[in-house]
Order: structure tokens, then sequence, then C-alpha cells
């Protein structure tokens, strides 16, 4: 089962914010977050540099723009970034703005520990939809508002209606390293309540301590069920939606599922 057949739409959007100066340490950067399916953007233009200071208006306000259309902000800190003044009115302008979306990493410091930072931002951009098929329509909304936001989200859906009901051993492999990489929303409605492959995304996600942010869709019954089932999720905080939710209910579990990533960075 290959990975990409999961991802629904694009996603995963970071505005790298670096010196050029520090270009090939940034590359690798780059690299290790495009093998995990992010969309890492390195906004540099040369004509920033050719003296013009009747350009610079105009060009630093394209970035900001490029900056306020992206939910992840990466600050890759060095003694060329702090010497940068575009770099710093970067930072600058996402500490004022949105600050909750900022990220930094420090090349001056130890390999592990800017991998553990980079692990810490993909898992933070990565959305696991653990669901029914049954509830494509509920899925597609919650993905698509989610997309909006720059999270990459992934669902079986689509391969398990490639393969029947049957949750064969390289799709479990498959979920379980997408779960390791990133969250799990979990949307508990009558059709996923009833399903074993539901319990055993769940299931497998609360033993590893993968965090997990419940949604009750409908009847707040499922909440006791779910509980019952799955023990590890009485200390999480379940979200609630209605039975057919509005665009703001929607939109205030992407806020929650905004406020979670930004627990892992």
């Amino acid at each position: 089962m290959d990975i990409e057949k999961l991802l629904k739409g694009q996603g995963g959007y970071v505005f790298v914010s670096h010196s050029h100066l520090d270009i090939s340490d940034v590359r690798e950067i780059r690299n290790f977050l495009e093998q995990k399916g992010m969309e890492p953007i390195l906004f540099y233009l040369r004509c920033m540099d050719d003296g013009d200071k009747g350009k610079l208006g105009a060009l630093k306000q394209l970035i900001f723009d490029e900056i306020d259309a992206r939910d992840f902000f990466l600050y890759i800190n060095s003694k060329n970034a702090a010497a940068s003044e575009w770099v710093q009115e970067e930072l600058a302008h996402i500490q004022a703005t949105r600050p909750y979306c900022l990220a930094r990493i420090d090349l001056d410091g130890d390999d592990e520990t800017l991998k553990e930072t980079l692990e810490r931002l993909v898992r933070g951009m990565r959305v696991f939809l653990c669901a029914s098929r049954a509830d494509r329509e509920l899925i597609e909304r919650i993905g698509a508002t989610l997309q909006a936001h720059d999270f990459r989200v992934y669902d079986a859906s689509d391969a398990l209606a490639a393969n029947g009901d049957a949750w064969d051993t390289q799709l479990t492999h498959t979920f379980k390293k997408l779960a390791n990489e990133g969250f799990v929303i979990a949307l508990t409605t009558k059709s996923s309540i009833r399903s074993p492959f539901f319990k055993t995304e769940l299931d497998f996600a609360v033993s590893k301590g993968i965090p997990i942010l419940p949604v009750i869709v409908g009847d707040s019954t499922f909440a006791f069920s779910l509980c019952e089932q799955v023990p590890g999720l009485r200390r999480l905080q379940l979200e609630m939606l209605s039975e057919t939710p509005s665009d703001e209910e929607i939109e205030h579990l992407v806020r929650s599922a905004m406020a979670m990533r930004e627990s892992l960075l």
C-alpha cells in the first residue's frame, strides 16, 4: 500500500525563513521535510539584493503575504540569520501576528536536537482521520478544512473500499507509520463505533502514546461507549459535533486540531 494513496489532496506547506548564506544546510532540512510529504517553501528573491530601495516595500509585502497564507512558519536560526534584516523582519512579522505558528531550528545545535525538532514539526502537520468510510461526506468536509489550514491529511477509506472489508497487513503497517509520524482525529459516529477497524486503530494509537483528538458526532452516549471500549481515551478532552455539523462547528474542530499541533511543536 503506497502511503500517497491515502493522501487526500495537498497540504503541509511550511514557510522556511532562512539566510541564503546557509542554503547548503537549509537544503538538507528541505529534503527531510519533502521526504515526509511536506511542502517547504524557500522564499528568496535575488532582486532583494540589487540595491533598488524603491522595490523594498513591495517585496516585503509580497513576502509577508506569503507568510500570512501559510499556517506553518519555520525559523532557521544561525549567525547569518541573526544578522539578516530580511530574516529578522520575517520573524518579527510572524511573532506579531501568529506566534503559535512558529517553530524554530538552531543550525548551531547538535544534529539529534535538530532532527527531533523536525520530527515534532512533521507530527504537528500530519493528521490521520480515523473514521468509517460510511461517513465519507463528513470526512471530506473535515479534511478539506484541515487542508485549507495546511495540514497534511490522510485516511484509509479509499483503500478499504478497494480491498473490500479486509484490513490487510500492508494497510495496517501504513496506518502505523502515518500515525507514529502525526496525530489522530477519531470521528466517532453510529457507523465507526460498530467498526472493528476503528477500534483497532484507536487501540494502537493509545498503546503507542500517539496524540488523539476524539470527536463525538451526534449522540453523546457514544462518548461513554467509546471510553468503555478504549479506556485510554478517558483522560482526553472530547470534541462534539452535531449529526450534520455546520461549517462553524467544523472550523471550531480544526481550531482544536491547531491547538494540538501547537502543543506538539
